[in-house]
């Protein structure tokens, strides 16, 4: 017996099926750009400062934001704007969290991925 909610989600995916195929139909056409779905990826270059975090981040292992900083002679705030790149691009990955002490909260513990 089916349920209601698996044949509404039956329902659901034979509808979005058939809107990818109309707009993939307007693709074709030229009615409309390609489909965010359909472009490949674009591989997005590092900055300076972005080398220096993975070289870092490399040496040392898992470390945080601040860590890396000092490391580095960079502002935290830098630094967190690299990682954060680096985290989207799949280069690293957030590991953990620190634990949280009376003069700091939880930080993230960063790690690289290839």
């Amino acid at each position: 017996m089916i349920t209601w909610a698996r044949w509404q989600q039956a329902g659901e995916d034979v509808m979005a099926a058939g809107m990818l195929e109309y707009e993939r139909e307007q693709v074709r056409l030229g009615r409309r750009p390609t489909l965010p779905v359909d472009q490949e990826a674009k591989e997005r270059k590092m900055t300076m400062a972005g080398v220096a975090v993975m070289t870092a981040l490399r040496m040392t292992g898992a470390a945080t934001a601040e860590d890396l900083a000092i490391k580095l002679d960079m502002s935290i705030h830098k630094v967190a704007n690299n990682l954060h790149a680096l985290s989207l691009t799949g280069r690293i990955r957030k590991s953990s969290q620190t634990p949280r002490t009376l003069k700091k909260n939880k930080t993230w513990l960063y790690e690289v991925v290839r």
